[in-house]
């Protein structure tokens, strides 16, 4: 007899709004956003100061952050540091993206190398990844580009967090 056992599914990425990197001056400043979406940061060089619900962060290079959804978020170098980051906007709603909630963490060295891979999947999966405008399916994307790009997501979500609390059998 055979038994089919159902695997749980703790984070699905419905949809990517945006994927790319920035390199930014030491006198950029962006004044800010909200928007109806999720969005990773991810510091690969250098150092920036955000606002993070009302207050005023500083993030090192390999810290990410998480925006919800309708969060007001600005961003900017501090005059001295340049950096090069990367932003990752996505709809989730799975209850688990709430252990990301105001909270800066520094990405493990085994799990940062995850980042960059997502960035070279999206090149695959969309035509030149605009910083502002719409994502544009690569028509000539390989078989399944996309599918990877989401689960190299979804992965990473899960390792970064058994990574911050290993121990933890919670049920979001």
């Amino acid at each position: 007899m055979y038994i089919k056992v159902p695997l749980k599914n703790v984070f699905s990425v419905e949809k990517i709004v945006s994927i790319f990197e920035l390199d930014l001056d030491k006198n950029f400043k962006f004044r800010g956003e909200t928007h109806d979406f999720r969005e990773l940061r991810y510091v690969i060089e250098g150092s920036v100061i955000h606002n993070y619900g009302g207050e005023l962060r500083r993030m090192e290079m390999g810290d990410i952050c998480f925006h919800e959804a309708g969060e007001f978020h600005d961003l900017y170098c501090d005059g001295v540091n340049s950096a090069k980051i990367a932003i990752i906007s996505f709809e989730c709603n799975s209850s688990p993206m709430n252990f990301f909630k105001n909270k800066i963490i520094s990405v493990p060295e085994n799990l940062r190398s995850q980042i960059a891979k997502m960035l070279t999947l999206s090149k695959d999966c969309f035509c030149d990844s605009p910083v502002f405008g719409a994502l544009e399916i690569n028509p000539n994307a390989p078989f399944g580009a996309e599918q990877l790009l989401r689960g190299e997501l979804e992965e990473f979500f899960i390792r970064l967090i058994q990574a911050e609390d290993p121990i933890s059998r919670k049920v979001f």
